[in-house]
């Protein structure tokens, strides 16, 4: 009856290690190459890295090679971040609201001055300088207005007369750029009169005359100003020599 194979290859392995002799002193490690460890340790890892990239597995860990947890931020992901624009800020609505101008007022969003909500300053009296062969004397008279909001309107005529005399109105033209003017409550204009007449004795050795004078109202020391209702009367300090209707001789002018 034949023995089992096993049993066989059991005895051949016996015979052959007895037939080995053994060196009389240890093996000591050489610097040729790694030792027996370090190969199998690095077998070992080769092995596993083949067998975590054959299962998919990201071999620097975190997951999925696929962008599991731990994994880099993707292309794709960074991409599907929506981008955050700038909103515009809400208009002030300070920017809507207007101030009162001189053209507002003036339009007839204030009611017209009237001569009894203002109260007199005191005036100046000033030489001027008018045409060759002239005289021109210029009077300011501070006003202030103690009622309301309103707007003074630049008059075309005014009232002239002298001490004891009748007014008279003649034309006075406006040697300012506006011919109404704002005037709040409280504030404070000047009203700027100016008169010239022609004097003979500048005359005398120019050759030039006079040219006639229409209307003419001598000596001249009252003014009457008219307003929307009533009228200023104003006291100038001084005579104006002569006033003629035509042409016009005498002017006015308003300033804050």
């Amino acid at each position: 009856m034949s023995r089992p194979r096993s049993t066989e290859i059991l005895e051949d392995w016996r015979e052959e290690a007895n037939a080995i002799v053994l060196p009389a002193e240890p093996p000591t490690p050489t610097r040729r190459g790694p030792s027996i460890g370090v190969a199998g340790t690095a077998v070992a890892l080769g092995v596993l890295l083949v067998a975590l990239l054959a299962r998919g597995q990201d071999p620097r860990g975190g997951g999925p090679a696929d962008g599991g947890v731990g994994a880099g931020p993707s292309a794709s992901a960074s991409a599907s971040v929506p981008a955050t624009s700038p909103t515009s800020a809400p208009a002030s609505s300070e920017s809507a609201i207007g101030t009162p101008s001189a053209a507002a007022g003036a339009s007839g969003s204030a009611q017209a001055c009237s001569a009894s909500q203002f109260v007199l300053g005191k005036a100046t009296v000033a030489p001027g300088y008018g045409t060759l062969g002239t005289d021109a004397v210029y009077v300011t008279q501070p006003i202030r207005n103690t009622g309301g909001d309103c707007v003074l309107n630049v008059p075309g005529t005014i009232g002239v007369a002298s001490a004891d005399g009748q007014f008279q109105m003649v034309a006075a033209s406006d040697a300012g750029t506006a011919t109404a003017f704002d005037v709040p409550a409280g504030a404070s204009v000047s009203i700027i009169l100016g008169a010239w007449w022609w004097v003979p004795g500048h005359l005398s050795g120019t050759g030039m005359t006079a040219p006639p004078c229409t209307g003419r109202v001598s000596d001249v020391s009252r003014v009457s100003i008219p307003f929307a209702s009533d009228s200023l009367e104003l006291d100038l300090g001084t005579v104006w020599r002569e006033v003629c209707t035509a042409p016009a001789t005498v002017s006015i002018t308003v300033k804050g």
